[in-house]
């Protein structure tokens, strides 16, 4: 996303410093964490590539590999609309996923694994 200055119009959000960004529209924010909170992995990502594509998180290796415990997202719908934020959970020692919970542009949301109310 780039910053322009000006007033924002349709698609921008304004900053108190007088300048407007686009706002992003069908792309998948995805950011990858360690356990010491450390980003160890960082993406854009068309919508249609992230529900169609194959990706780092469905390796266990791969995860594995970067250390990666939690993974977050943000999806945007094609008027640049969140439309669900997630959050994933992966086991340090295999890279499996642990647990996962998302909230929807609805309010709705959902937990499982660790997230869940009364996780096993």
């Amino acid at each position: 996303m780039s910053k322009q200055k000006g007033p924002p119009g349709r698609g921008r959000i304004a900053f108190m410093d007088g300048t407007a960004e686009k706002l992003p529209k069908d792309v998948a924010i995805l950011c990858g964490y360690n356990a010491e909170g450390a980003v160890v992995y960082s993406v854009s990502l068309d919508r249609s590539d992230y529900w169609d594509g194959e990706h780092l998180w469905d390796s266990y290796d791969q995860i594995r590999m970067l250390g990666m415990t939690k993974l977050v997202g943000k999806l945007y719908d094609s008027d640049g609309m969140l439309s669900e934020q997630f959050e994933s959970a992966y086991s340090p020692v295999s890279g499996e996923l642990i647990g996962g919970k998302a909230t929807y542009a609805d309010g709705t949301s959902q937990a499982f694994g660790v997230f869940a109310e009364n996780p096993p």
